[in-house]
């Protein structure tokens, strides 16, 4: 029976696993037709909308600002981020933020604001990312921030995915820029896999008892 249940658990996970692939669905948050948030089915990470937190600094979010670190979201890494925009259909290299300069047909571009936002409208949107401490000071600021500046529409009918050069003070706010959070959600099929496995790991167990 143990050699049963094994093979359906390691069958359940095989399946789970062999699902993932990327694609960006945009779902809602608070309200219905708010279109608050993105999941990426291919990392299970779910993505706040950019003009969510619009012309807030990082220290005012983390202090509380809009509920969204109640809410269980946190600064996504520039790693995260970059692989967001890949995901997105940005294509480019994003293992050095300094260098980064991604490109999107038009299509994926309108898509991706359409799907977070333009907070400098009509074909821009701006992200912070997580904190990190200043190597120099940059006014009464102990942590430091990038932010990646997005646009539609560009030269060539391309979009662009380019890391802003220069840090910035956590406690900056600027009006055209966002932050990226994200919060990691479970998986559904692996989770439906493993309920199934557990009722079938109950089934059999009761089946044995009557025996």
């Amino acid at each position: 029976m143990m050699k049963r249940i094994a093979y359906v658990l390691g069958a359940a996970a095989l399946v789970a696993g062999a699902t993932a692939h990327a694609a960006l669905v945009k779902q809602d948050l608070l309200t219905a037709g708010d279109g608050l948030v993105t999941l990426d089915t291919a990392t299970h990470l779910e993505w706040l909308k950019l003009t969510a937190t619009q012309d807030l600094s990082v220290d005012q979010v983390l202090g509380g600002s809009g509920g969204w670190v109640d809410g269980g979201f946190r600064y996504a890494s520039f790693s995260q981020v970059g692989q967001l925009l890949n995901d997105a259909g940005y294509l480019g290299s994003t293992s050095d933020y300094s260098t980064m300069r991604l490109v999107a047909d038009n299509a994926s571009a309108n898509a991706f604001l359409s799907d977070f936002g333009a907070t400098s409208p009509p074909d821009f949107t701006f992200g912070f990312m997580s904190q990190y401490p200043c190597g120099l000071a940059i006014g009464a600021a102990t942590n430091c921030t990038d932010y990646v500046q997005i646009n539609a529409n560009g030269a060539e009918s391309l979009g662009f995915a380019i890391a802003d050069s220069g840090a910035f003070g956590t406690d900056t706010a600027r009006p055209y820029v966002g932050s990226f959070l994200v919060r990691a959600v479970p998986e559904p099929d692996t989770c439906a896999m493993l309920l199934a496995g557990l009722g079938l790991f109950a089934t059999l167990a009761r089946r044995g008892r009557q025996r």
